[in-house]
């Protein structure tokens, strides 16, 4: 397990068990931002791009799902997400985490390229909407 606080990220390895039933039930919500994701690959079209800025990995966004809050802030296809709340994103593990880390409700920034242009795109993430409420 990957655990970051603040500018620390330690890697943990843990035995999962049964959990006593003393313990309270968890339900963290956790937050939806509608996008489908990759690494970006070695020697790919996006790494020359990232290259040629001075950046070290990023995380491609492959699609934007409709309706979702990605595409409200105006991501797209083929964006580069180089930053996430001012933290670098060089690895889909770091993306995640970050993510993980946040709440539905917030609004978080994300430093991405485009078409050799960088931006700041802000998104307020929400709960993933549930298929059975229609």
């Amino acid at each position: 397990m990957c655990v970051v606080k603040g500018d620390y990220t330690i890697t943990v390895y843990v035995l999962p068990i049964e959990r006593p039933s003393y313990l309270p039930l968890v339900n963290k919500a956790l937050p939806w931002l509608g996008v489908e994701i990759s690494e970006v690959l070695f020697g790919s079209e996006e790494a020359k791009k990232l290259e040629e800025v001075g950046k070290a990995g990023g995380v491609l966004i492959e699609e934007v799902i409709r309706n979702s809050p990605a595409e409200e802030a105006g991501l797209q296809a083929d964006d580069i997400i180089m930053s996430f709340n001012s933290r670098k994103t060089r690895t889909l593990r770091e993306f995640l985490s970050d993510l993980a880390g946040s709440e539905p409700g917030d609004e978080i920034a994300m430093c991405i390229i485009r078409e050799n242009i960088r931006k700041t795109i802000y998104v307020t993430l929400t709960r993933k909407p549930s298929l059975t409420n229609i």
